[in-house]
């Protein structure tokens, strides 16, 4: 089961023993979310009173976006977490943390074998700074669109929810 408003939305998953998991997104919500809070919303929304207790495991995530101003400065590199962060949605982190240490190895390495001048080191930044701004920007627009804030934007997680359920629970 899945809930959508213009303010969260929630996906209700059951488990064994008459355990339930529930992902969700609370969009602009600035105090801390606990099981006290998560129950008035969602009965609020729902229009009907729903109890939570005895919690297996309970966490809240909060997106972040965060790009140092340097991702090296004299003999200090930064790569891949330490130089960029952002929405795990798109599944970029690690893939980008790899392309960093590549930029970066293959530089020291010639820079090594063909006793160079280490211009080549300053690049590094140049190269791999603009990639991270691009993708904190996309992720930021993935996860905008999956908070469902806007109605189109509602509507189509909906849609595309449902399929997936669909896909994934039938027999």
């Amino acid at each position: 089961m899945f809930l959508f408003t213009y303010q969260a939305s929630a996906g209700f998953f059951p488990l064994q023993d008459g355990k339930w998991r529930i992902d969700g997104i609370f969009s602009n919500h600035s105090q801390c979310i606990d099981f006290k809070i998560i129950n008035q919303y969602i009965s609020k929304q729902l229009n009907v009173d729903i109890q939570l207790w005895d919690a297996d495991w309970f966490s809240v995530f909060r997106s972040q976006k965060k790009i140092a101003g340097m991702f090296s400065k004299g003999r200090v590199f930064l790569i891949g977490d330490a130089a960029h962060a952002y929405s795990p949605v798109g599944g970029q982190g690690m893939n980008h943390g790899f392309y960093d240490a590549f930029n970066l190895a293959w530089k020291m390495v010639y820079v090594l074998k063909n006793n160079s001048v280490e211009n080549i080191l300053n690049t590094y930044t140049e190269e791999r700074k603009p990639v991270s701004v691009n993708t904190a920007a996309f992720t930021d627009l993935l996860f905008n669109f999956f908070s469902g804030q806007k109605k189109s934007h509602g509507f189509c997680l909906f849609l595309s929810f449902k399929v997936f359920y669909v896909y994934l629970f039938r027999s």
